[in-house]
C-alpha cells in the first residue's frame, strides 16, 4: 500500500531531519519499511519482548546510523499479521515475544553488539502467531480476526462478500476503507501468479 517512491521520500525527509538535528538513523534488518530516528524504533520493539542488539555504524562519506538485528525477526513476524496470511491478524503493535529464561540467556549471551530488551507483560488469553526456539509470538484474542480483509473498492470489484468495516485498529483501516470480507485469507503466493508477472 506504499508505493518505492513515497517510502524514498519518507527517508529522505528523514535524512534531512537527522542532518539538521544531530540524530541517527535506525533500520531493522529485513524490514526497510521500519526506519526512525533514534531510538524511537528500537524502544518499541524491544517492549515488545524482542532482544534488540543496536550496530551503531560510521561510514567512509561521515554518515551516522544504527542498525537493529533483532530475535526472532520483526519483520518475519510483523508480516506474518499481514490479512493475506492464513491465521489471526491484529495490530502490529499488539503483538508480544515472550520467552523462556533459559532461551533468553542464551540470545543475550550470543549477541555481538549492544542490547536492549523490555520483558512484556502476556496478554490477556493469548493466540500464538508463530512459535520458535524457546519463544513465542502472542497476540490477545480480544483483538483478531481471521478473514480476508481489503479495501472495499477491491472487494467490490472481486465480487467479495462484505461483512463490515474493520473494527481493529489496523493502521491506515479508515484511509483505505478496509472491510472484512466472508472469505478465509489466501497465502501470497497462491494470490500471485507468476505466469502473469
Amino acid at each position: 500500500m506504499t508505493s518505492r517512491r513515497e517510502i524514498r521520500d519518507r527517508t529522505a525527509a528523514l535524512e534531512d531531519r537527522t542532518t539538521e538535528a544531530g540524530e541517527r538513523l535506525e533500520t531493522v534488518v529485513g524490514g526497510g519499511l521500519m526506519i526512525a530516528t533514534e531510538p524511537q524504533l528500537s524502544a518499541p520493539v524491544a517492549a515488545q519482548g524482542f532482544v534488540v542488539e543496536r550496530e551503531a555504524r560510521t561510514h567512509d562519506t561521515g554518515h551516522e546510523d544504527v542498525v537493529l538485528h533483532t530475535t526472532p525477526s520483526v519483520s518475519e513476524l510483523r508480516h506474518s499479521l499481514l490479512w493475506y496470511y492464513p491465521g489471526p491478524t491484529a495490530p502490529r503493535e499488539d503483538l508480544r515475544i515472550l520467552w523462556a529464561d533459559d532461551r533468553h540467556d542464551q540470545v543475550c549471551a550470543a549477541a555481538t553488539h549492544p542490547i536492549i530488551f523490555d520483558r512484556p507483560d502476556p496478554p490477556p488469553e493469548p493466540v500464538v502467531i508463530k512459535e520458535g526456539d524457546g519463544w513465542r509470538a502472542v497476540v490477545p484474542a480480544a483483538r483478531t480476526i481471521e478473514s480476508m480483509i481489503l479495501r472495499r473498492g477491491n472487494a467490490e470489484r472481486s465480487s467479495h462478500d462484505i461483512r463490515g468495516p474493520v473494527e481493529l485498529p489496523i493502521a491506515d483501516a479508515d484511509e483505505y476503507d478496509l472491510v472484512v470480507l466472508d472469505a478465509a485469507p489466501v497465502p501470497y503466493d497462491e494470490r500471485v501468479s507468476h505466469e502473469d508477472v
